[in-house]
């Protein structure tokens, strides 16, 4: 996203995703000087006379209170966990290191020291760095530290083996060092969701690092007090929300809290291996948005849920069916089912055709639904569809929406593709995923957002064209009025080799040509905008009080009604070869229901070079 996405007002997804601009700087310290983080100790060191070393190292952390139907609260009373494949480092007392390892999935510690006397420390940091998992989770971005368990052990001239026991890192205060071992255990159970899904045991994923600190908001970094837990995009850094102002038990935090924590981390797969097209906004999970951005949260709200149903643990088939976000120290401020009826839902119900596109959260529901296991759902039934598949279509550059030849990427484009791997690969499972697919009122191509366009002959466009758009009234959002993206507008994708001379549309309503309605009459206004790649939607209000927004090459958009003529006409002089989005955009700021009683806009769109004019035909 290239602009901050803030917290929404019917509930907050603290799953941002961020860059820096838009007005608000990127993560950055207070002026003091930025230290690197320490090198990863990966090399096991030789030994003489050889000893070993045996320990378990765990952390507490509090779980989620589910039963067979849904999950109530975090659970006040820890529980407690072995570390997993994270950095294992002994020193001596002068605190020189005399030997690198990891723990095992269990948390196990069994390292071959060389027999010396004297007093040692074995310390497990919250890092690895190896063929299973590459991560770290930090303490802030100045001294980048990671937060370290330490137990202390002797070799005496008689010892033959020595065991450190178990040692733990708390869930309380006033570190709570647990914390910081569950945000890297859910970076590898979801490095080990991915590996097994696809069939691959030597998958693993880059690098990725995760700031963290007790009572802390790492919104600061942003420059907002807000409780933020985001990712920016670019950087391969979570950051993950610790609580406020010393606060972590009544605070809202997010470092229990596995949905947030692998949504954001699902963030980084998507920059690091997958393409984004979103550039932010402000989102709810709970009205229409732009696209690109509900198919960015939708994909992350959806992965939370795959990831955690496969953990394997109590109640995970139960916790996995959902995103949970708790914003007291206890309760879920955010709760809603991946596996609901997208028709008979609280959370992004849908109810017209393409709409799906458009929510988040019917986003995650469709790929949920499609990959969940037989039994999973009811309505309509799961799809079985392995997450290989969904995969695929994610990352591929030949068959997937990494391809470089694909734009404004949303999941109509997503879906058309996981449609053609199920054809292909998983065809058993083609009559589930279709139900799904209408059940969330969605399509498997780009129909509704970013369909491409064709020049052909004037009148040899068909089947729908002239095309209809049927606008609703705007809507409140917060204190904003936002128009209806998917009801008020059409996108187009137009591949524009350079040279032309214009784009327009020519609009009548119900058929009756604009300058025939009276001055002071209910009217359908149309609008028409260009815009480049990473363009951010310009809403009538922000326009009307002369405020842009970013991307818009050329626009016509008269203000004045008495003036329109039925025709719009944006100019392509001086605009350079290259993929553009074309919206045609119905102007419904201020305008009651009752003023765009004429039902519906008929339009056609037209390309002109020179003395030549085209009918500009959509694909789908």
């Amino acid at each position: 996203m290239q602009v901050y996405v803030f917290r929404g007002i019917i509930f907050s997804l603290s799953c941002l995703y961020l860059i820096g601009c838009g007005g608000i700087a990127p993560a950055s310290d207070s002026g003091s000087a930025v230290v690197a983080e320490d090198a990863y100790c990966g090399t096991a060191y030789p030994t003489t006379n050889t000893i070993t070393l045996t320990g378990t190292a765990q952390y507490m952390y509090r779980p989620m209170n589910c039963g067979a139907s849904t999950c109530t609260t975090l659970s006040a009373s820890a529980v407690a966990r072995g570390i997993p494949h994270a950095e294992v480092i002994v020193r001596d007392s002068a605190g020189v290191i005399v030997q690198c390892g990891t723990t095992n999935a269990s948390g196990a510690i069994s390292l071959p020291i060389t027999k010396t006397v004297g007093n040692f420390s074995v310390t497990v940091n919250s890092r690895a760095d190896h063929s299973l998992l590459k991560a770290s989770v930090l303490n802030d971005i100045t001294s980048n530290s990671p937060y370290a368990l330490t137990t202390s052990f002797s070799v005496a001239a008689n010892t033959n083996s020595v065991s450190v026991g178990t040692f733990t890192a708390s869930a309380t205060g006033p570190e709570v060092k647990g914390a910081a071992f569950h945000i890297l255990y859910n970076i590898w159970t979801a490095n080990e969701f991915i590996r097994t899904s696809i069939s691959n045991p030597a998958f693993v994923t880059d690098k990725v690092t995760a700031y963290w600190k007790a009572g802390f908001n790492p919104g600061s970094y942003v420059g907002t007090s807000s409780p933020l837990s985001f990712y920016i995009k670019g950087s391969r850094q979570l950051y993950i929300l610790g609580g406020s102002n010393g606060n972590f038990t009544t605070a809202d935090f997010d470092h229990f809290d596995d949905s947030v924590i692998l949504h954001e981390f699902a963030h980084f797969l998507e920059d690091v291996y997958s393409v984004s097209d979103s550039q932010g906004g402000s989102h709810n999970g709970n009205f229409i948005i732009d696209p690109r951005l509900a198919w960015s949260e939708g994909f992350a709200n959806y992965f939370q849920g795959a990831v955690v149903r496969q953990l394997g643990g109590t109640n995970d088939s139960t916790r996995g069916r959902f995103y949970i976000d708790i914003v007291d120290g206890t309760s879920p401020g955010i709760l809603f089912n991946l596996g609901a009826d997208g028709q008979n839902t609280f959370y992004d119900e849908v109810f017209y055709d393409g709409e799906g596109t458009f929510r988040e959260v019917s986003i995650a529901r469709t790929l949920w639904k499609a990959t969940a296991p037989n039994g999973a759902t009811s309505v309509p039934t799961a799809g079985e569809v392995p997450f290989s598949a969904v995969w695929t279509a994610f990352t591929s550059t030949t068959n997937g929406i990494k391809s470089a030849t694909e734009y404004f990427r949303n999941s109509g484009l997503f879906n058309g593709f996981l449609n053609s791997i199920i054809t292909v690969s998983h065809n058993a499972r083609l009559t589930a995923w279709t139900a799904i697919v209408a059940n969330e009122k969605q399509n498997i191509d780009t129909r509704d957002y970013a369909d491409p366009v064709t020049p052909v002959t004037v009148g040899a466009c068909t089947p729908e064209f002239p095309k209809v758009l049927a606008p609703f009234p705007e809507d409140l959002y917060g204190s904003s009025l936002k128009s209806d993206l998917l009801a008020s507008n059409d996108f187009y994708i137009f591949s524009y080799s350079g040279g032309g001379t214009s784009i327009s549309i020519n609009y009548a309503n119900n058929g009756v040509a604009p300058t025939a309605l009276s001055s002071g009459g209910s009217r359908i206004d149309l609008d028409l905008y260009l815009y480049r790649q990473g363009y951010v939607y310009q809403e009538d209000e922000l326009e009307s009080i002369g405020q842009t927004t970013g991307g818009v090459v050329a626009k016509s958009d008269r203000v004045n009604q008495v003036s329109e003529t039925g025709t719009e006409t944006i100019s392509l002089s001086g605009v350079s070869a290259g993929v553009y989005l074309i919206n045609v955009k119905a102007n419904t700021f201020n305008k009651l229901s009752s003023q765009i009683t004429p039902g519906q806009a008929t339009y056609t769109l037209k390309y002109t070079q020179g003395a030549t004019t085209w009918d500009l035909c959509p694909e789908n």
